[in-house]
């Protein structure tokens, strides 16, 4: 895990003094003459699954206990949005759904309630916390930012809604940027998008809107031909934004960084992390606890069949990446085969 601020150490954090104390109560000392972890210890490493663990702790976790020094001393610092989507790229979907219940901010509350609806696919019921988060605090800025996000697409074509132009209109600062440079990046006008650099660079690492800057920031690095480090500046930006965020665009874009940095093995890396993102995503659909949309389906299927010919053309000079574009392809007959399951539209 990354620490790019105090909310990343809040996450971390699974059990403070108090909480180790209640974990440990009763039981026998560790000493250099007694070294039970030593002794006791699975040599196998068939203990505790990482879930397991985390279930063991929670009654301890302080970030979920409301009388706690987090809550008690920090509710009006930390940003619980930012927190909220931590946990959920480590899917700790029960810590959300508590933390949900300790906020008393409505505000705030209802844009965790939204996180956790799009963690699940579940657009609708998205757009309904959103807009509760809204009525109950219309200057705020990521509600409105990620009431917005899904219109990106719509502003980079022209063909907002009048609705969500004049809600964009209320933006300001950074995610006013991210709106202006959007259709940039659509029309490939990288020289006007480098010269937003400095007003998107702004924004702070816990910004609901942070993974948008790095989308645009990153975007025109790796179309500079000639100049290696701004497609190395571009796979810096990708790798801190995933940690936070791991999502289908931030790793075609760190694919797109190795290939202008004519990188294999961080392409081949790329495509590692997209397969086990997939898998992942592939597997909760599965198991319907999450919903996946016709327009995100069809556009996993092009990526991957991206990924697949250009690691074809990788493998013939660095073997080693036979494994990763065996695991591509057999994901993208997987989202292949679930599209064919699905009635004509």
């Amino acid at each position: 895990m990354g620490f790019n601020s105090v909310e990343d150490f809040v996450v971390a954090l699974r059990m403070d003094e108090e909480g180790v104390r209640d974990f440990a109560r009763g039981a026998p000392l560790s000493t250099d003459d007694r070294n039970l972890m030593a002794t006791r210890s699975r040599s196998r490493g068939d203990g505790l699954r990482p879930e397991e663990l985390t279930a063991l702790f929670e009654p301890h976790d302080p970030l979920l206990d409301g009388s706690s020094w987090i809550h008690r001393d920090f509710r009006d610092v930390l940003n619980f949005a930012y927190i909220a989507s931590r946990l959920l790229a480590e899917q700790r979907v029960s810590h959300v759904i508590r933390l949900t219940e300790l906020i008393p901010d409505r505000t705030t509350q209802a844009l965790i309630s939204a996180l956790g609806y799009e963690y699940n696919g579940d657009t609708e019921r998205m757009n309904q916390a959103l807009q509760i988060s809204l009525e109950s605090d219309p200057d705020n800025q990521q509600s409105r930012f990620k009431m917005l996000a899904s219109d990106l697409p719509s502003f980079a074509l022209g063909q907002v809604s009048e609705e969500a132009a004049e809600s964009a209109a209320l933006l300001t600062g950074v995610p006013a940027a991210v709106i202006e440079g959007w259709p940039l990046g659509a029309e490939q006008n990288w020289s006007a998008l480098a010269e937003m650099d400095s007003r998107l660079s702004e924004g702070l690492i816990t910004d609901i809107w942070y993974p948008a800057t790095v989308k645009l920031r990153a975007d025109w690095r790796t179309k500079v031909v000639g100049q290696g480090r701004y497609a190395y500046e571009g796979l810096r930006l990708v790798d801190r934004a995933l940690v936070i965020r791991p999502e289908l665009d931030l790793y075609v874009l760190r694919a797109a960084a190795a290939a202008a940095l004519n990188d294999h093995a961080a392409f081949i890396e790329s495509g590692r992390y997209v397969a086990s993102y997939l898998n992942g995503k592939l597997e909760r659909t599965r198991q319907e606890s999450y919903t996946m949309s016709d327009i995100e389906l069809v556009t996993i299927i092009r990526r991957l069949t991206a990924f697949n010919s250009q690691l074809g053309q990788i493998t013939r000079a660095a073997t080693r990446g036979q494994e990763v574009q065996d695991s591509i392809a057999d994901l993208l007959r997987d989202y292949t085969d679930l599209r064919n399951e699905r009635p004509v539209r």
